[in-house]
């Protein structure tokens, strides 16, 4: 018997499985992206949970803003000063 398209999601775990009325409402499954297709494979399967689950999917992307050079002193000031504190 082929399994289930929620039991290879979940990998078994029947804590991920959709339970009416048994699951609790969940809140956004976030999913980071870099836009890589590693990424997009773990957006799809973040998705195919959210439906199983009733929930939905936030992406987030992070980028660094270039450093400058003021910000960069005032970041190792405050870490001078933290770290002095113990």
């Amino acid at each position: 018997m082929k399994p289930s398209a929620s039991s290879q999601l979940s990998g078994g775990d029947p804590r991920l499985q959709a339970n009416p009325g048994l699951t609790p409402p969940l809140k956004p499954i976030i999913c980071g992206t870099d836009f890589s297709p590693a990424a997009r494979a773990a957006a799809d399967v973040a998705a195919a949970i959210a439906q199983k689950l009733g929930a939905r999917v936030q992406l987030v992307h992070i980028a660094e803003l270039p450093r400058l050079p003021m910000a960069q002193q005032e970041l190792e000031a405050e870490a001078r000063r933290l770290h002095a504190h113990g």
